[in-house]
């Protein structure tokens, strides 16, 4: 497929939303040709500006392999800033509009690793996934109508977030997040705590804003998603991801059927129990070259005791069909899960993943929060053991404008097709 044809499939899956919405607004009655000018100029001009600057400092150094004599990787620093600056208009009949851009940029490019535009150095270097980009973040149109069975819909290119990220998501540790070319409706249908999405995704915007061996990726995947919070006890979810990247990532292709329950009960005024379980079946999809089916596991329980903070221990498992393929999950959120070092974004490989954790979220002096997290690895294939990683963050929000991080996360290894990792961030964040 040359530059053309996906410039003009990009363009489609992105006026695709709006289209939907230009439908749904045709059938809007107005008050009068007047009033409804002055209402739509006021709610275009009267809108909100949005600004986010992050800067971070990142260094990662991976040590040799198991077994081998030679140390091939050598350490990275990584010194950006990210400027993101939208405006989001009033609402109008129901309809929106937003956009924001973004860059990110190197504060000191001759010390700074970019791991996207110094392809020579990707397996010399340790990797650190923030290159330096300027790009529409977002862009999109979005119509509520709430005598419409409670319904919304979003056309255009914009973040998605469902559930926990575990399977869609915005990777937004990332300075340069991923985003999607996507049309996105959610509605209730009239029932109270009810919420039924479904999403068509046209294209993929990676954290590598098509730069690089990670380009973003051609998409004709659909997005499922009901939940139910009316139950006392717990939110019930059911799922069904049908992912097809086409020519970008075949090997990604797959169809995902899950549930899930996520609570929190009170026990008394200081004691809270919080729980959260998911399962999901997988099989290869469309063009994937593999031939697999594999089974996904979540289980995670904690306890909150308010002089103190918050307890927690869980396991994951991202199961591998002897071998064959192992579960993937290609637009989750992969930094939040199986450790900070990102060792494990592929979720193990072909021979998928275990992951026996305990956290802690004690309450800090001086308004500081922070987490302590232990992490146990095996594959899933034949239980053997992988490694273990201690990931520890603390931050402290200065006003509502200014937050700061200090993060850190170390693996540790005798796998002898693994290496030890060191990760270090030091991040400070203004918002208006």
């Amino acid at each position: 497929m040359n530059t053309s044809e996906k410039s003009r499939m990009t363009f489609k899956s992105t006026v695709l939303g709006l289209q939907v919405l230009a439908l749904l607004l045709l059938g809007t009655p107005l008050a009068g040709t007047a009033a409804a000018g002055d209402d739509f100029w006021d709610a275009l001009t009267g809108g909100t500006p949005t600004l986010n600057v992050r800067g971070r400092i990142e260094v990662a150094d991976q040590g040799k392999v198991r077994g081998s004599t030679v140390d091939t990787r050598r350490s990275s620093k990584s010194y950006t800033i990210r400027t993101r600056l939208g405006y989001g208009t009033k609402v109008w009949n129901g309809a929106s509009l937003f956009a924001d851009f973004e860059n990110v940029a190197a504060i000191a490019p001759s010390k700074s690793f970019d791991n996207a535009k110094a392809v020579a150095a990707v397996g010399s270097r340790t990797t650190i996934a923030d290159p330096t980009t300027t790009q529409v973040n977002q862009a999109f149109m979005k119509y509520t109508n709430s005598d419409l069975l409670g319904t919304t819909v979003i056309g255009g290119r914009q973040r998605i977030k469902i559930d926990d990220d575990r399977f869609i998501g915005n990777v937004g540790w990332r300075q340069n997040e991923q985003t999607y070319d996507a049309a996105l409706l959610d509605s209730s249908l009239g029932v109270d705590k009810l919420s039924i999405k479904y999403g068509f995704i046209g294209m993929v915007r990676r954290i590598y804003g098509n730069q690089g061996t990670q380009p973003d990726w051609n998409s004709r995947s659909h997005l499922i998603n009901v939940s139910y919070g009316g139950l006392d006890c717990a939110k019930l979810i059911a799922f069904a991801y049908l992912l097809d990247f086409r020519n970008s990532a075949p090997g990604n292709s797959s169809t995902t059927f899950g549930v899930r329950l996520q609570g929190k009960q009170e026990i008394n005024d200081k004691l809270k129990v919080g729980y959260q379980t998911s399962w999901a079946y997988q099989q290869d999809w469309k063009k994937n070259p593999a031939n697999y089916k594999a089974h996904y596991f979540l289980g995670d329980v904690d306890l909150g005791y308010d002089p103190c903070g918050v307890l927690g221990v869980g396991f994951e498992m991202l199961g591998s069909d002897n071998g064959n393929g192992g579960f993937v999950t290609p637009l989750a959120t992969g930094h939040k899960f199986n450790g900070w070092a990102d060792v494990f974004l592929a979720n193990g490989g072909a021979n998928g993943l275990r992951d026996i954790y305990v956290y802690a979220s004690p309450k800090l002096p001086y308004k500081l929060g922070g987490k302590v997290a232990y992490h146990h690895f095996r594959n899933d294939r034949n239980n053997n053991v992988l490694g273990n990683e201690i990931d520890v963050a603390v931050n402290r929000k200065i006003n509502d404008h200014l937050t700061l991080l200090v993060k850190s996360a170390y693996f540790a290894t005798r796998s002898t097709a693994l290496a030890d990792i060191y990760r270090i961030w030091l991040q400070a964040t203004v918002n208006f």
